[in-house]
């Protein structure tokens, strides 16, 4: 009976030891240990387009986009290995995509349930940004947008290219087969590089480190994009990790690499259009800068081989965001003079 005892108190601080253990190495940043199971986004497999097909009742979400409709929805995925169903409940998400787009963003939501009995981790919402009107070439420059944040840095949203096809139960929209992009759950990104996800409202003690947000500065900077602001969290999340909090960007259908029709700068900025660029920097030297702009001129030719490699894209199209590119770097000795820069400004 003593030895039993001594088997089961044993037992029971093994498991204590070991479960300290794997809390201290995630909250320390490594990754050993942790939970190892894919996600619905990793199973996307490993093609360059997935084929997705959508089913439910479109034309009643999109009539009634003012209204927050959420409806059961169809979701197949098609892949190397074969077709596999989904029963989902869909949504409209985004503002200004979803006032003007013929076709709203959509968000997708999986019981957490069935991604538990399919032995996947429960993240169960994620975000569609789908075609605005029938100019897919928008999405395809958007996606390239989230590739390029990817190869400058591991703190970002990963991205699928994703080919849809849309079949309305209400009968009323033609089934129609567009390009979009399907974004990483915040969550789940943050338990990818070990990290936490940031409230609503940041603590007041907010550290963040000095090279992650200059990255950030110059990639919008580098894309034309101003659509966005740090502590209103406008198109960014924040992610902790090892004490501090680090910015990570999403939505740059304002930018200038994209030129979506329906974007303009916000009214407090000295620019006319999104093409021009304006950086927008609260430090008090813009020559802080430099190092992120050297390590970004470092990955020129990796960065332009993201935007080329891109088959679905249209040549022009391509041709718009390599040019767009090589003028930003055609550009570095001026980037940062005073006339470029808000010093000390609050973003938008």
């Amino acid at each position: 009976m003593k030895t039993d005892i001594k088997a089961l108190t044993v037992s029971i601080l093994l498991g204590i030891v070991f479960c300290s253990i794997n809390y201290v190495l995630h909250r320390s940043g490594k990754k050993e240990m942790i939970d190892t199971q894919e996600s619905f986004f990793d199973r996307l497999g490993d093609e360059e387009v997935v084929q997705l097909e959508i089913t439910t009742n479109l034309s009643n979400l999109i009539e009634n986009r003012s209204e927050n409709i959420i409806q059961q929805a169809s979701l197949s995925v098609h892949t190397a290995e074969g077709e596999t169903d989904y029963p989902i409940e869909v949504s409209l998400r985004g503002k200004t995509r979803r006032d003007l787009c013929s076709f709203p963003p959509l968000k997708l939501r999986f019981d957490e349930k069935l991604l538990k009995a399919e032995d996947m981790q429960t993240f169960d919402k994620y975000k569609l940004v789908t075609h605005c009107k029938e100019n897919s070439d928008l999405v395809l420059k958007e996606y390239m947008a989230y590739q390029l944040y990817n190869q400058l840095t591991e703190y970002s949203f990963r991205a699928r290219l994703v080919e849809v096809t849309y079949i309305d139960q209400g009968q009323q929209m033609d089934t129609t087969t567009q390009y979009a992009i399907l974004l990483e759950n915040y969550g789940e990104m943050a338990q990818r590089l070990a990290a936490q996800k940031m409230p609503k409202q940041l603590p007041d003690n907010t550290r963040i480190p000095s090279e992650d947000y200059q990255r950030l500065v110059v990639f919008q900077y580098m894309i034309g994009n101003t659509d966005w602001n740090l502590y209103k969290q406008h198109n960014i999340k924040w992610l902790q990790t090892k004490g501090s909090a680090i910015p990570v960007p999403y939505d740059f259908d304002f930018s200038g690499l994209v030129d979506a029709p329906y974007a303009q700068p916000h009214p407090s900025l000295p620019i006319a259009n999104v093409r021009q660029r304006y950086l927008q920097y609260r430090g008090q030297d813009q020559q802080e800068l430099e190092a992120i702009h050297q390590e970004i001129d470092g990955q020129k030719e990796d960065l332009l081989r993201l935007c080329t490699q891109l088959e679905a894209i249209d040549l022009h199209s391509k041709q718009d965001v390599v040019d767009y590119l090589n003028e930003f770097f055609e550009r570095s000795a001026q980037a940062y003079s005073n006339s470029d820069v808000v010093q000390n400004g609050q973003g938008v």
